[in-house]
């Protein structure tokens, strides 16, 4: 692995195999660290045939961490309802699906009784039923999501690290794409 560098010791670029340019042979470490700073080019300098990281230190791991809580709150605002009126209305149909379940699936109900339910089926093409095992189903998703999105929030106080901090906001952002998907 090598990194080449100008005159001043400005590292301009990063190679697996030596480069016809002023270059330093480095060992894989280095060269991964480099890599993986966002500003690695400007980061670090070649001193004395060494590459030496100049610029400022990686953020403290509280900052990484309430980064990564951020991003997770960010992935959870993107899945759930962004308008207290309509959350109102789905815990509604919900609950009024719950409530047709419990009661054994009546074939005959009032509007009264079951508003969302015998105003909505009809509408989708489906029946009182199948929209309730929907609704339900769908609430115990975003619920077994939610959960899942709070564990992490949790193990986020004690990762150890950027790279720990990253894989457990990966793994909110695949839960949530799984989701989405079903």
């Amino acid at each position: 692995m090598y990194i080449s560098h100008d005159t001043d010791g400005a590292v301009m670029g990063l190679y697996e195999e030596e480069p016809a340019v002023q270059s330093i042979r480095v060992d894989l470490e280095t060269w991964s660290s480099i890599a993986a700073d966002a500003d690695g080019l400007t980061a670090w300098r070649v001193m004395d045939g060494t590459a030496v990281r100049v610029g400022p230190p990686p953020p403290p791991i509280a900052e990484r961490r309430a980064l990564a809580e951020l991003q997770i709150d960010a992935i959870c605002d993107a899945i759930y309802t962004p308008s207290a009126s309509r959350d109102a209305r789905y815990r509604a149909k919900h609950a009024e699906a719950l409530r047709y379940r419990e009661a054994g699936y009546p074939g005959s109900v009032s509007a009264t009784d079951y508003p969302y339910l015998t105003g909505e089926a009809p509408v989708r093409g489906v029946t009182k039923r199948a929209l309730a095992d929907l609704v339900i189903a769908r609430a115990e998703a975003d619920n077994a999501f939610g959960a899942q999105a709070e564990t992490a929030r949790a193990a986020l106080h004690t990762a150890a690290d950027a790279d720990a901090c990253a894989a457990i906001v990966t793994t909110v952002r695949d839960a949530a794409a799984q989701l989405q998907a079903d």
